[in-house]
């Protein structure tokens, strides 16, 4: 299902406020913060696929390209938006040039570069053919830039999108669990390993596009439980399996600590200590890769959060 909705969080923070000064009270007992009344939907598309054709559907349907708003999305969405490739292509970030293994200086990305590179690509195309052509030379930017007519050439797409905070808690920790499971044993053994440790925390795996997959509140239970699942391997494992683990289940509780500091409502403490902490942690973890979940906590969180 594909699902539009403006959120009145803002609005009604601002209105909690105007109360607050005043010492009247209307709405802010009405509704809770994250509470449901507080978004309208306009529009649901049932059994419809999430891809770039039914998303320039919606936008160009509900002239989602003139609001002047921001927009939160899973990273699919945003590329989808943005005119860049799928998730697997050399440039995946949407807010910056950079590519794996994130470990160089970038540039961050604005609507006019994101436009330019689309028209670069497209006239490289036109000169010297598609085959010639390499996406990765553009930023991957190949396709339509589903958000012109509003924003100014010089917004950076990282002001229009928010941080994709769930798509990242279960995109960080699917990836810290296979990494366990691959390092006790590809298929067979890691799963028998990490199978009770799930079931002690009544979580079952799902399957979704073929891959087992756990629900954001099931990635929430094993964050909160990683000194168990520390516990478990420092009894069970040993030598440079022992050590692969350990350091994975190091890295989880400091992305634990970050969620705790700058994922939810409002900031609650150190978070950029806490990002940098999360950051070495992962990166120490023995032959595990950095996708572009864990880059853009590393790169993009603080910058979104102080502009």
């Amino acid at each position: 299902m594909i699902v539009f909705q403006y959120s009145m969080v803002a609005k009604h923070r601002e209105i909690e406020a105007n109360e607050k000064s005043s010492g009247s009270s209307v709405a802010a007992a009405k509704f809770k913060l994250s509470g449901v009344k507080r978004i309208l939907y306009v529009g649901l598309l049932p059994q419809s696929q999430e891809n770039r054709q039914n998303v320039r559907s919606l936008l160009q349907s509900f002239s989602l390209s003139h609001v002047p708003g921001s927009y939160s999305q899973d990273m699919k969405m945003i590329l989808y938006m943005i005119g860049k490739q799928d998730a697997g292509c050399k440039h995946p970030c949407y807010a910056c040039t950079g590519s794996a293994p994130w470990d160089k200086s970038w540039t961050i990305l604005t609507v006019g570069m994101a436009k330019k590179l689309i028209q670069d690509y497209r006239n490289a195309i036109e000169k010297y053919g598609i085959k010639k052509v390499e996406a990765m030379d553009f930023g991957n930017f190949v396709n339509d830039f589903l958000l012109d007519g509003y924003y100014s050439d010089d917004t950076e797409l990282q002001d229009i999108f928010n941080i994709p905070v769930l798509h990242i808690l279960l995109g960080v920790v699917a990836k810290a669990i296979q990494h366990i499971k691959n390092s006790i044993g590809k298929d067979g053994p890691g799963e028998r390993w990490f199978a009770p440790y799930l079931k002690s925390l009544n979580i079952t795996e799902s399957y979704y596009g073929g891959r087992r997959s756990l629900t954001g509140n099931d990635c929430h239970k094993v964050l909160q439980n990683t000194e168990k699942l520390a516990d478990l391997a420092a009894e069970t494992l040993s030598g440079d399996t022992k050590n692969i683990v350990m350091a994975t289940v190091s890295a989880l509780a400091a992305f634990k600590d970050v969620l705790h500091l700058c994922g939810g409502e409002r900031i609650l403490g150190d978070y950029k200590g806490a990002i940098a902490v999360f950051s070495k942690a992962w990166r120490a973890v023995p032959r595990i890769t950095v996708p572009v979940k864990v880059h853009v906590v590393e790169s993009h969180v603080i910058p979104f959060l102080e502009r």
